[in-house]
């Protein structure tokens, strides 16, 4: 009895993991301050808490306007290896856009671990453009799409080990953010705006201080783009307290009369 209740928990846990799935999102994370370019998050999003799953290969296809590239890959909260990814095109330009595959080719004998219940940034990364877009939008690609089948093998998928081997656990792309339109993104000189605010300290406890030489409006939101805080700041210096906020990633947007700036702040 004892082996067939073993048994019995050990297909469940299978079970469980196997129906484990990722939602891939598209989320705006600012102006890139090394590269002046708008930076974007390629994240993946667990229908259930994820334990220990071991990463492997991974990628997806994105339009963006003609004439520009993706690159500058940056370190997400995932925390998997900068290098280990690239982009590739996937033919000429159509009624889309241009398209392009970023993905992740995972190196070395063992790979990360993905813990917890998300959303993971699984990189950042630049729409590299001088100067910045003002129109037109960056979207997935789906996998119904045509393009995809232009190159073999090519499609949005996550290989990762959820405790029974590896599998391609990608479900869908979140239909409510699969894409951002740049006509609603700020083009702004950052050095001459870092001048007129700041947003400190980040990582940040308890209090998030901004201030600056004009009043304005802010919200705070999770990476899934969930409202979490919302107010009015003024000339000066302002307080926000975060202390009950769990740990995390946020987004902060910054409006004032002629800027906008969306930032990245981590709560401990």
């Amino acid at each position: 009895m004892k082996n067939l209740y073993t048994t019995i928990v050990l297909l469940l846990c299978i079970s469980i993991a196997q129906a484990q799935t990722f939602e891939f999102s598209l989320s705006y994370v600012g102006i890139n301050g090394s590269t002046n370019n708008h930076q974007f998050a390629f994240i993946a999003t667990p229908n259930s808490t994820v334990v220990n799953g071991v990463t492997a290969d991974m990628g997806c296809g994105f339009y963006i306007p003609n004439g520009l590239t993706i690159g500058n890959f940056v370190l997400g909260n995932s925390g998997l290896p900068i290098n280990e990814w690239s982009v590739q095109s996937l033919g000429s330009s159509n009624a889309n856009g241009d398209p392009y595959f970023v993905s992740r080719l995972e190196a070395g004998g063992s790979s990360l671990a993905l813990n917890g219940d998300g959303p993971f940034e699984l990189v950042l990364f630049d729409v590299i453009a001088n100067p910045n877009p003002t129109s037109g939008d960056i979207t997935f690609v789906e996998n119904s799409d045509p393009v995809f089948n232009e190159i073999l093998f090519v499609q949005n998928y996550i290989n990762i080990n959820l405790g029974s081997g590896t599998i391609d656990a990608y479900s869908q792309n979140n239909p409510t953010a699969n894409s951002v339109e740049f006509s609603t993104l700020s083009n702004y000189d950052l050095n001459a705006f870092s001048d007129e605010i700041r947003i400190y300290p980040n990582p940040v406890t308890s209090n998030l201080i901004i201030s600056s030489k004009f009043k304005g409006s802010y919200v705070i939101n999770t990476m899934s783009g969930k409202l979490i805080f919302k107010g009015e700041f003024f000339s000066t210096q302002n307080t926000i307290d975060l202390t009950m906020l769990n740990s995390g990633v946020y987004f902060i947007q910054i409006v004032t009369e002629n800027r906008k700036l969306t930032k990245k702040i981590v709560k401990n």
